[in-house]
């Protein structure tokens, strides 16, 4: 029999007490210091280039930015009695009203004008009363009077919301053919002003709701998963019940496309405001991200 075979492991520590191991301490603590140099921290600090960052649009549309308006996925249906009586009770005002009653209601302005009973009952309705029963719909009619204020006012932020209308809905649409006609009969500059409009707004769903920056739907669906879970997680603290479990979300969009904005608003808007105990913890992969991430914190601090 070889030596090794006389060996036991158990004969090297007979007799002899095993050391107990506290593994609720660390055994090896490493420092690797930071790779960020003086002059990178001056770069985050400097008031010049915060400055820069609170003069900006995403500084402003963050202060400004609204929630997402679920109306604008499947706008609803407008109600188009009531749009018919609005353009035909002001046909004799200017030829916009009576292109938009001939032309979006064709079979209701020829019955206008067959059916005496019916002509009868328009020659009775004046604009104000038809936008004063819309109003007095509440919520049922909200949407089509938010449409019509559109339609009357005209401007750059009002021809916009009318062509994401129509996009939605279709070339065939009411909202379609009403956007024509609007647009056809406004003057070159106010077209001017909604093309610039279009071009310059950084948050793309500013155009979604006359002209107010909106979040897009992941970030306002991400803000409410936030939300959800550190309200039940504070629940179950305050009741010493389980806690849910981790929520992972994985955010893929591309570059450029408003990630660390996004990340910023989930801190301002709900970290800091509603779970001020929970730590935004944000790991970037270069130190130039790092030192663009820190100047906007700065600008927001």
């Amino acid at each position: 029999m070889s030596d090794a075979e006389d060996f036991s492991d158990d004969d090297g520590h007979a007799g002899e007490a095993e050391e107990e191991i506290d593994y609720s301490k660390p055994t090896l603590n490493v420092d690797v210091g930071s790779s960020l140099t003086s002059h990178d921290w001056a770069d985050i600090d400097n008031n010049d280039l915060v400055s820069r960052v609170r003069g900006s649009a995403g500084f402003r549309i963050m202060r400004e930015i609204a929630p997402w308006d679920g109306a604008l996925v499947a706008p609803p249906a407008l109600l188009q009695k009531k749009v018919f009586e609005f353009f035909y009770v002001q046909r004799k005002e200017s030829d916009m009203w009576k292109t938009l009653a001939k032309e979006c209601f064709p079979k209701e302005y020829e019955n206008a004008s067959s059916d005496k009973g019916e002509k009868k009952r328009l020659s009775a309705l004046w604009a104000q009363a038809v936008l004063d029963e819309i109003k007095a719909m509440r919520e049922h009619g909200k949407h089509t009077m938010r449409w019509i204020t559109a339609v009357v006012e005209a401007q750059a932020a009002d021809l916009l919301f009318m062509r994401r209308e129509s996009l939605k809905l279709g070339p065939a649409s009411l909202e379609a053919k009403a956007a024509r006609i609007v647009w056809d009969q406004c003057s070159n500059r106010v077209k001017d002003q909604a093309f610039a409009a279009m071009h310059l707004w950084t948050n793309k769903g500013g155009a979604q709701s006359g002209g107010i920056a909106r979040m897009y739907k992941h970030q306002h669906d991400l803000l409410e998963e936030l939300d959800t879970h550190f309200t039940a997680i504070a629940r179950a603290t305050a009741d010493s019940k389980k806690l849910p479990l981790p929520l992972h979300v994985v955010l893929s969009t591309p570059t450029g496309s408003g990630k660390t904005f996004t990340a910023l608003m989930v801190h301002l808007r709900l970290l800091k405001t509603k779970h001020p105990n929970v730590i935004l913890l944000y790991s970037v992969p270069t130190k130039q991200v790092l030192k663009r991430v820190g100047q906007e914190c700065e600008a927001h601090a």
